[in-house]
């Protein structure tokens, strides 16, 4: 088991240098900004604010960010790194959760646990290079943490199911109350959990052994069921199960309503284009091989090899290792199907690589549970070797996008409007969300402004984030009387949401365009403007 250790160590340190290398390359974009503007606001407004119908996340990874933030600082690679390492220490909780999948399965054995240990490692070693892994956790976003608590979860609950104590279950209702908090989506993989979990409660029969009755079968850990499973003890092995459902709900519930505001208007708040089989493909396998960052050209029958290849692991399982196996396919697959049916009864479809994400790991385990599963010692580490390389390039695809070169993008745009901004301009975005941006990279300066057509927030989009003072419009700008203005604008998130004419008077004296990292962003235009009366006093630019 030693040995095991060793190698896990030297996954850690892989996944930490991918993780952390360029972490602070790339300017931040919308979802970033987004994320920084919540956590900038005090604790309460916070709160209420995850919770208004205009946004779609539960507080908890923006309440533990602020905390974080308030110790570190709101640099780009201090506000990057909680998702990095949650990244990490789910490579680490990827290893304990396959384990303990294999010991579901075989039970405590040598060959078990030799087993066991050899998945984990090969589980973890591919989360470890994952690109679209190591790209979330790039990101100011809640992902990688909801990811490492649906790991966790998952671990739990085969723990729980395995001992049939109530203290697994008692941590895994914490642990799956922390995942509804931080992510919606957490509801979809509760729901696979607690599918599982009821087949295989319901499936057991009644108890085998009472209590102090230490009778085996030949061949069988001493209290294994058939499947690898621990004996159930008569009507005790649902207590754990009905408590832990207890404390899930009552601690969920107080947030329901929000949740179910938040989705009513996500389903009507924009159309989006019908998906046809091959879109639903291409999905799947970027949110197992790819990223959905690059919008890189699909190949079709790439696509459909990565989807066949899964969904064969996934039946292996199934028919290699029964209740382990089913374990996986309803991780991996149950979330999916109720995404897709979300989204054939939403005018805003949300079958997207990014929203698969708390699905992934259940795939990688079975891609590594697959390959362990094999009789020959020889197939295993060719067909492990295989993985490993199709996982590296899953990395060198994600590369451009997490790696440390980058377009200019907001970042430089903010250092020119500083470098040469004079006191008696102001800075005006006319583009609703790259306003936060915007303010992010000036936020140790000059507050910059939004022009909107209508003041107050409930007006506008992203109101989540915003505060009235954000707000002017045209008439407003004027009426402060500026001697210059710098003016922000992109197409990107459906172009301006307020409208600048310059009066008499006014002339364009410097325009630049600046390219952004996400393929959604479209190039910046910085125009900056000044009274003609100022540059004859200035001297011109």
């Amino acid at each position: 088991m030693n040995r095991y250790w060793i190698v896990l160590a030297m996954i850690l340190v892989l996944a930490t240098a991918a993780r952390f290398h360029g972490l602070a390359a790339k300017s931040l974009w919308l979802d970033e900004a987004l994320s920084w503007r919540l956590q900038s606001f005090p604790i309460g407004t916070l709160i209420a604010r995850t919770g208004e119908s205009t946004t779609v996340h539960p507080p908890l990874y923006f309440v533990l960010l602020q905390q974080w933030v308030r110790l570190s600082g709101d640099s780009e690679f201090w506000l990057r790194a909680p998702s990095a390492a949650a990244g990490i220490f789910t490579v680490l909780a990827m290893f304990g959760f396959v384990y303990e999948l294999a010991r579901f399965w075989a039970g405590d054995s040598p060959t078990a646990a030799r087993d066991a240990g050899l998945a984990g490692l090969l589980a973890a070693a591919l989360l470890a290079v994952n690109g679209f892994h190591v790209y979330l956790g790039h990101q100011v976003r809640g992902y990688t943490l909801g990811i490492w608590l649906a790991v966790l979860t998952s671990q739990m609950l085969l723990r729980a199911l395995r001992l049939g104590s109530v203290r697994p279950w008692v941590v895994y209702a914490c642990l799956a109350l922390a995942f509804c908090y931080t992510h919606t989506l957490a509801l979809f993989t509760l729901a696979a959990q607690g599918y599982f979990a009821g087949m295989y409660l319901l499936s057991s029969g009644p108890a085998r052994r009472e209590e102090g009755d230490e009778s085996t079968v030949p061949g069988r850990p001493a209290g294994a069921c058939a499947d690898g499973g621990p004996v159930p003890l008569g009507a005790r092995r649902w207590t754990g199960p009905v408590l832990a459902a207890a404390v899930i709900v009552a601690g969920y519930l107080p947030w329901l309503p929000n949740t179910l505001s938040q989705s009513e208007t996500l389903r009507t708040s924009w159309r989006t284009g019908r998906q046809g089989v091959q879109d639903h493909v291409n999905e799947l396998s970027h949110a197992l091989l790819f990223t959905s960052a690059t919008h890189a050209s699909d190949e079709p029958v790439l696509a459909w090899c990565v989807v066949v290849v899964l969904a064969g692991a996934l039946t292996l399982g199934v028919a290699r290792c029964g209740w382990a196996g089913l374990h996986l396919v309803c991780l991996g697959c149950l979330p999916v199907l109720l995404i897709f049916a979300y989204s054939q009864f939403s005018e805003r479809g949300i079958f997207s690589a990014r929203y698969f994400a708390f699905a992934q790991p259940a795939w990688l385990a079975a891609l590594a549970c697959a390959v362990v599963w094999l009789p020959l010692r020889g197939e295993r580490a060719v067909l492990a070797g295989m993985l490993l390389l199709w996982g590296s390039f899953s990395y060198v695809e994600a590369y451009p996008v997490v790696g440390p070169a980058g377009n200019p993008g907001m970042r430089a745009a903010a250092a020119h409007i500083l470098e040469h901004r004079r006191d008696d301009e102001l800075v005006v975005s006319v583009s609703a969300f790259e306003f936060f941006k915007l303010a992010y990279y000036l936020r140790h300066a000059t507050p910059p402004l939004l022009c909107v057509n209508q003041r107050g927030r409930e007006n506008q989009r992203g109101t989540a984030q915003l505060v009235d003072s954000d707000l002017v419009t045209q008439e407003d700008i004027f009426q402060r009387q500026p001697q210059g203005l710098w003016i922000v604008t992109s197409n990107s998130y459906g172009g301006a949401v307020g409208r600048i004419v310059l009066p008499e008077g006014w002339e364009v004296v410097d325009q630049r365009e600046y390219d952004q990292d996400f393929w959604l962003e479209r190039p910046l235009q910085v125009r900056h403007c000044r009274l003609k009366s100022a540059l004859a006093e200035g001297g011109g630019e």
